[in-house]
């Protein structure tokens, strides 16, 4: 694992939710990806915790994608 590995773990959490959904319908191995990414062992744990991890908004609020 390296730090790309979460970079790129945040853009496909991204895409998908700019797809609602669909996009990783259409790439199931990226979802699966995305879900072992998920399941490491202490990120499991600041993944679950709302307080700890903000999953949205991903831009300012200034942007006009996702605000």
């Amino acid at each position: 694992m390296t730090y790309l590995d979460f970079v790129f773990f945040e853009l496909l959490e991204v895409m998908d939710h700019v797809g609602e959904g669909i996009f990783f319908a259409q790439h199931p191995t990226l979802q699966e990806y995305s879900e072992r990414i998920k399941q490491l062992p202490k990120f499991s744990e600041f993944w679950a915790d709302d307080e700890k991890c903000m999953k949205s908004p991903f831009n300012n609020v200034m942007a006009k994608l996702n605000n």
